[in-house]
């Protein structure tokens, strides 16, 4: 339906306008009832030249009937309404509210994005790119590799003079702990050292002193035994034998410091040219002593 300039309203008084002259023409003795909004007759009747009766409304339940009514620029006509199989496929063609934008959201994210002719294009940042890369493979490298090269070796100071300040004051906390650590070892060690030397001296001490009164003890059974070997020989030379019988028997009796013996010996002359002598002693270190002898004469 194509708009119209008149409005419903106008269009509406102006059928009922023509409706009334139409009737008026071609009624036969007609009156005209004048009806409300609802279709119910006021009393009022407007009289025709001709044909039966007719209802007509008033301006006020025109108006309202009007106002119930839709403008026609607002409605489609039938031939622009979409089927449902036009609707889908038009529907289809147009994207979810939950994926797009509203005006409001868009200008926000539009806010935050730069104006292009704020920015530089691609081919401008690579001609900049390619300008600094030439500047700096020329005047500026030499200046770069300088300002590097001192900043590199003040670095390189400084780390150094760090790190050997460092290792100073670790080499001289590390010397005062050997040294203490020495001399506490050196102090320990020479300790353990003269207890080590006591105590061996010591024990050569007791094994000398056990040695020596071993030594001792052993001279004097030696001597002991020595002295009473002696008083044993003293005690079997003395004693008497008679040469006038063929058998006689002798006692002895032996003293030499401290040793002391006694003795006893017999002799037997088996003829007048041979004699047999035989003698034993005891001491006081309880070894006893054997003699004998043979005698020939002629």
């Amino acid at each position: 339906m194509s708009n119209m300039k008149t409005t419903p309203r106008k269009l509406a008084i102006l059928s009922v306008l023509i409706s009334s002259v139409l009737l008026s023409e071609t009624a036969a003795a007609a009156d005209i009832i004048v009806v409300d909004e609802k279709g119910s007759p006021t009393g009022t009747k407007v009289s025709a030249s001709t044909g039966a009766d007719q209802n007509v409304y008033t301006k006020d339940a025109v108006d309202t009937k009007l106002d119930k009514k839709v403008n026609a620029a607002d409605v489609y006509t039938r031939t622009d309404v979409y089927t449902k199989t036009e609707a889908n496929t038009e529907l289809d063609k147009k994207a979810n509210a939950a994926d797009v934008y509203t005006r409001t959201e868009a200008n926000t994210e539009l806010d935050k994005k730069a104006n292009a002719a704020d920015v530089y294009t691609q081919t401008q940042t690579d001609e900049k790119i390619g300008r600094v890369r030439t500047d700096l493979e020329g005047t500026l490298k030499d200046d770069v590799k300088k300002n590097v090269e001192q900043s590199v070796v003040k670095d390189v100071k400084t780390e150094l003079n760090s790190k050997l300040f460092d290792m100073q004051g670790k080499l001289g906390s590390d010397l005062k702990t050997e040294s203490e650590n020495r001399l506490s070892g050196d102090i320990k060690t020479l300790k353990s050292a003269n207890d080590y030397t006591d105590q061996q001296f010591n024990k050569l001490q007791s094994y000398t002193d056990q040695k020596v009164n071993y030594l001792d003890n052993k001279i004097d059974r030696i001597e002991k035994r020595a002295n009473a070997g002696v008083a044993s020989v003293a005690a079997m030379s003395n004693i008497p034998y008679s040469n006038n019988t063929g058998f006689s028997l002798g006692l002895g009796l032996g003293q030499y410091r401290n040793g002391s013996a006694v003795a006893l010996g017999i002799q037997d002359k088996l003829n007048e040219n041979v004699s047999l002598r035989l003698s034993t002693s005891w001491n006081n270190s309880g070894s006893p002593v054997f003699g004998a002898g043979v005698g020939i004469s002629w």
